[in-house]
């Protein structure tokens, strides 16, 4: 017979979740809540386990094996040549209920050609590896205790019409589970979605909780202009790219999205919800660019998260971002091609700001052309 335990009840969940660790690492089966539905987990690192995880998952028929990480920079260690779009889709979607299905090159020794015989055997069978990184508070606590990954069955099962409550097989276990952990319904009650990546492109193997519209606009390239509030030289950079990127796509500005492409803007020191500077809007009505709608909104760690390149106004403004965001630096460049600042034209008269736009437009196309080399 299982241990159940409802993990809201406790006192204290966090022992909770120290108890599943324990069971893990004396190779018992744990049944964890996961965003999407409740799913049966073994220690990656424990052949014996892993073994009896594949037993039962076929007479349940369980279906596709996920390994199961913390997060985009721990997939790495496993599959180190996850490709600019597998590096791009895990930063954007992670945690959260979306699988990736990547192919592990003999020739590139990540950590998954080093998991134990029956976890390869199980989890990167002709080549393949499904990687997860669960939102829930439950299993990322297991996986923070544990050395290695979660080897995950349950996902893709045969009958997963459960809505999120605990599924049919857990009290058919006849003890072959060793411990349960309750947590009501799941949020989605529904699989997460599965996506292969392969080189730069995607594919939807299974319509889970994210649609294929969302992981298109999620592969996106994303740009991001970064000036202090947000209300000058950041909107004017991302009004005139997003019409030379439009021009040079021969689509109009609001098509960008559809072509692949996403444009923003934000400030180190904005106020959410500012209007753009009047002479910033003027300068560039001349250009047939409308920043009436424009509304400032500060930079965020989502924002980095999600942006592919970042252009940085001046020098403290590259380094404020890598202050707080050290990981990013091979994103985060000046926008100048120069190496120089672009100065601010706040509180100066219009014809401080018409130098201003012309400055930027002068370096945009040259950021364009690179863009589209790459």
């Amino acid at each position: 017979m299982s241990d159940v335990v409802a993990i809201q009840d406790a006192d204290d969940p966090q022992d909770i979740i120290q108890q599943a660790v324990e069971r893990l690492a004396q190779g018992g089966l744990v049944v964890v809540p996961t965003e999407t539905c409740y799913v049966v987990v073994a220690d990656g690192l424990n052949p014996e386990s892993v073994a009896r995880l594949q037993a039962w998952g076929e007479r349940q028929e369980l279906g596709s094996a996920v390994l199961a990480v913390t997060s985009n920079a721990r997939a790495l260690d496993y599959v180190p040549d996850l490709g600019a779009l597998g590096g791009k889709l895990l930063r954007r979607c992670w945690p959260g209920p979306v699988s990736f299905e990547f192919c592990v090159s003999p020739d590139v020794k990540g950590l998954a050609s080093v998991l134990p015989e029956a976890t390869r055997e199980l989890v990167a069978r002709d080549g393949l590896v499904i990687l997860r990184a669960p939102a829930h508070d439950v299993v990322q606590g297991i996986l923070r205790l544990l050395p290695g990954p979660l080897v995950m069955l349950g996902e893709y099962a045969t009958d997963n019409g459960h809505g999120g409550a605990l599924p049919d097989w857990v009290p058919a276990a006849n003890g072959e589970i060793s411990f349960v952990i309750e947590d009501g319904k799941c949020r989605y009650g529904t699989a997460s979605s599965l996506v292969r990546v392969r080189g730069d492109q995607w594919e939807l193997l299974h319509a889970g909780v994210v649609t294929e519209r969302t992981i298109k606009h999620l592969a996106s390239h994303y740009i991001l202009f970064v000036c202090t509030g947000n209300t000058c030289r950041s909107p004017m950079a991302e009004g005139i790219f997003r019409r030379l990127l439009a021009e040079k796509l021969g689509c109009a500005d609001e098509e960008l999205g559809e072509h692949g492409y996403i444009v923003a803007s934000a400030g180190i020191s904005a106020m959410p919800g500012a209007r753009p500077s009047p002479h910033a809007v003027e300068v560039l009505k001349q250009k047939s660019i409308d920043l009436t709608g424009h509304e400032s909104q500060p930079l965020s760690e989502r924002l980095l998260q999600q942006a592919d390149r970042v252009f940085a106004m001046t020098r403290g403004h590259r380094e404020a971002i890598l202050q707080e965001c050290p990981e990013a630096e091979e994103r985060v460049h000046l926008l100048s091609r120069k190496g120089t600042d672009i100065s601010d034209p706040y509180g100066s008269q219009v014809e401080v700001y018409h130098k201003c736009a012309d400055e930027l437009e002068q370096h945009l196309r040259h950021i364009l052309d690179e863009l589209l080399v790459t």
